[in-house]
């Protein structure tokens, strides 16, 4: 039953108008949706980038199931030059999923139009062939006019017919007419929107070498490229070109869709992706478009920016929806005035400009900086590109964040499962934004002044004898910063004070330039910081400029972007995975699995030294037979060869295609080298247990409880011995006895083991000096 006495006008049978439509009939309200084409679905246009801002809204109609179905979703990014050099990698946006529930998808846009249409429940109310050629208004109604020379009468008309709109130029005129004070004057009509790109897009059959799942961008001077690889490897495609020119808007050139192939001509010789041409998968081509990309915002549109990307036209719908939706249950109780009808939908526009003003100005200037518009654009395009392409993930999802969704229906449970979940007072619309900002200068500023004092006390000072402090100090003592001891290499002892001081805070700069929270901003560069403080030897300058910084440049917004990535491999790949699944997974997560085999590289030859000093403590254990050091080394570089040969399998799985079958050889290998090499750790640790416990004097070296500890945590990792049964359950690799409980127990006996060892060789240094000064 309709709701209420209000009646709906819907021009325009886009995305965005059969979305309302979904959302209208939802709620009984009495609608009707004019198209001008013969068809719900025509096969038309190209695809379309679903992100989770519209994707949550299709969920709530119960639509993204189908969706889904008939798109594919994007995980990968590859940043390429036209010569083909690469210039980065990213597997970032499948954390898109893990923030914010939903993949990014690409999708025909016939495919939409249809699913859209399929889920209403009056498809009758979706009148083909009715071309709008007039609106007119008075105070009670407004009539919309056909071609065919039918009518139909409107509480409200919603104007989702594109960018040529109808209904646009019917409302500027109104605007013009009912405010004599408004911003847009009637010379400036025509002049609301400018070109000056246009755009080749397509869609082409699968093509060797295009990778499902992968989009790749290339960026060159005066145009760029972008394709994703959809389902069953359809290719999306896109070309933008500088027209050379800015046009406006009634000097925007009709391109001619014969000469496509002419004017693409220059470009099919560039790369856009590896080993392909854009010849290649242009040859494939399905259907293909040119047009011009009209760029421009209205300040006092009814419905702004409604047709302008799939994405930001779904999320208007909705949020039109919610107030029309309020309205008519107004219109229950009591007859709504015109001035009413027009207050709530000025109250909308409103709420949607400030954010989509900001979601054009950043797509238009991404399109300039792919196709290097300026000398800035081209050297952030190069730097973006080669070192912070993760950058684009976090992008996407600070402006998805704040979507819009349907009030009137409940949000979806995928969309609240999220490390990210969506907040209107977050994202790129944040009205706290500035302020924060400006709040969080004036507290750090003001702490800077306040400590200042106390950063005095931070140069470095002359270097003296003070050995009456040596045996409560540990051979060191401070005045006014500086180091000093009255050991022999003092020098040297003071160059270690001085790598003690600042080591901590080069550490400090060098993870924090790592983390991708701090990507485009000033603490990526902390070779800069390190270089600054090492030249002018002024870290008490140095240190509390960088942290100053640090805090301007760290709002808490940062952290609603978590990235949970650990190389690809916490949580460890499920045994039970097949060929194609694991070839896909290391495919996704190439650069962070390479990453890691550098690491356990790394990990392998600190085995040695770490066995080193572990055979000497245990040498130095009275009455201990001195076969149990010698045991502990042998162990360690047994397994310093088995960590190794780990890293070997794993580099050589992301080294070149081997294809899925031996993919997931070299990751069986990888997982069965890294976790079934515990008895050289089991032999180890019962060494140190077994020398500990040997120790009969009344002070010990080492306390009693770190033995239990080291013939305890071995035994947990006795269940690695099965992982050749199992593919499931608790003995599996990544089961939670032999790889979870196994992999905290490790870590805290081997932190132990370091902690209680460095500990003694601090004493006996100690105890060293001691006798040295007396």
């Amino acid at each position: 039953m309709p709701m209420g006495r209000l009646k709906v006008v819907i021009v325009g049978g886009s995305i965005a108008g059969l979305l309302l439509a979904n959302a209208l009939a939802r709620q009984g309200i009495d609608f009707v949706v004019l198209e001008a084409r013969s068809e719900a679905a025509p096969c038309d246009g190209a695809g379309l980038c679903l992100l989770s801002s519209g994707a949550r809204i299709l969920d709530q109609l119960g639509m993204f199931e189908d969706i889904q179905y008939h798109g594919g979703p994007i995980s990968v990014q590859r940043i390429w030059r036209d010569d083909g050099q690469l210039l980065g990698h990213t597997e970032g946006l499948a954390l898109i999923t893990a923030r914010q529930g939903y993949p990014m998808i690409f999708i025909e846009r016939q495919r939409v139009l249809q699913v859209l249409f399929d889920h209403l429940p009056d498809k009758g109310r979706v009148l083909l062939g009715k071309k709008v050629i007039e609106i007119t208004s008075s105070d009670d109604q407004a009539i919309v006019a056909c071609l065919d020379g039918s009518t139909y009468q409107a509480d409200i008309v919603v104007g989702a017919d594109g960018i040529h709109s109808i209904t646009r130029r019917k409302m500027l005129r109104d605007i013009v007419s009912d405010s004599p004070k408004s911003r847009i004057m009637p010379e400036a009509l025509g002049r609301v929107f400018s070109a000056q790109y246009s755009a080749f897009f397509g869609l082409s059959k699968p093509t060797p070498g295009m990778k499902i799942g992968h989009c790749n961008r290339t960026f060159a001077h005066g145009f760029s490229f972008f394709n994703a690889v959809g389902r069953d490897g359809q290719i999306f495609w896109f070309v933008f070109r500088d027209m050379g020119k800015v046009y406006g808007e009634k000097e925007i050139p009709r391109l001619d869709q014969s000469k496509i192939e002419e004017d693409l001509a220059p470009f099919l010789n560039k790369y856009v992706a590896e080993g392909v041409r854009f010849r290649d998968i242009f040859e494939n081509r399905v259907r293909c478009s040119h047009v011009p990309i009209e760029e421009g915002f209205l300040n006092q549109w009814t419905t702004p920016n409604l047709g302008q990307g799939g994405n930001g036209a779904m999320e208007s719908a909705a949020s039109l929806a919610n107030t029309i939706v309020a309205v008519a249950q107004a219109s229950i109780s009591s007859e709504l005035s015109l001035p009413q009808i027009s207050a709530s939908l000025k109250e909308w526009a409103g709420s949607r400009q400030k954010r989509m003003r900001l979601l054009c100005e950043l797509g238009n200037g991404f399109t300039r900086l792919e196709a290097f518009h300026t000398l800035k654009d081209r050297v952030v395009g190069l730097y973006l590109g080669k070192y912070q392409l993760d950058a684009i993930a976090d992008i996407l999802c600070e402006t998805t964040v704040g979507a819009e969704r349907l009030s009137f229906l409940p949000p979806p449970r995928r969309s609240l499962q999220v490390t990210m979940p969506f907040d209107t007072r977050k994202g790129i619309q944040a009205a706290t934004r500035t302020k924060s900002l400006i709040l969080r200068s004036l507290i750090a500023i003001t702490m800077i002044f306040a400590l200042q004092p106390l950063l005095q006390h931070y140069i470095a000072g002359r270097i003296v004898d003070h050995s009456p402090t040596l045996h409560k100090h540990n051979g060191l003592a401070y005045e006014d910063g500086g180091s000093y001891t009255n050991h022999k290499s003092t020098e040297t002892l003071a160059a270690m004070s001085r790598i003690a001081d600042h080591g901590v805070l080069l550490t400090i700069w060098a993870v924090e330039s790592c983390r991708t929270g701090n990507i485009a901003t000033l603490m990526s560069f902390s070779l800069s910081f390190s270089v600054i403080s090492g030249i002018l030897e002024g870290t008490h300058v140095v240190a509390p400029l960088y942290f100053l910084l640090y805090a301007i440049q760290s709002p808490v917004a940062k952290f609603d972007t978590p990235d949970r990535r650990t190389c690809g491999f916490i949580p460890p790949l499920p045994p039970s995975w097949g060929a194609d699944k694991v070839y896909n997974h290391y495919d996704r997560h190439e650069k962070g699995i390479q990453a890691g085999a550098a690491m356990v590289v790394i990990c392998s030859g600190l085995c040695l030294p770490y066995g080193a000093v572990v055979s000497k403590q245990l040498r130095l254990i009275r009455d201990v037979d001195p076969i149990l050091g010698d045991l502990s080394l042998v162990a360690c570089g047994v397994a310093s060869v088995t960590f190794m040969m780990s890293s070997t399998f794993l580099g050589l799985a992301t080294f070149r295609d081997y294809g899925p079958e031996l993919t997931l050889l070299l990751s069986d290998l990888f997982w069965f080298t890294l976790i079934m090499q515990w008895p050289p750790f089991w032999i180890q640790s019962w060494t140190i247990a077994w020398a500990i416990l040997s120790d009969k004097s009344s002070d010990p070296a080492f306390p009693r409880s770190l033995a239990i500890l080291n013939f305890i945590a071995p035994l947990a990792l006795s269940s690695a011995t099965a992982i050749h049964l199992h593919q499931h359950g608790p003995y599996a690799w990544n089961g939670a006895l032999t790889f979870w409980l196994a992999f905290v127990l490790f870590f805290a006996q081997v932190g132990l083991d370091l902690f209680t060892m460095g500990r003694n060789i601090l004493r006996s240094r100690r105890l060293e000096l001691a006798e040295q000064t007396n």
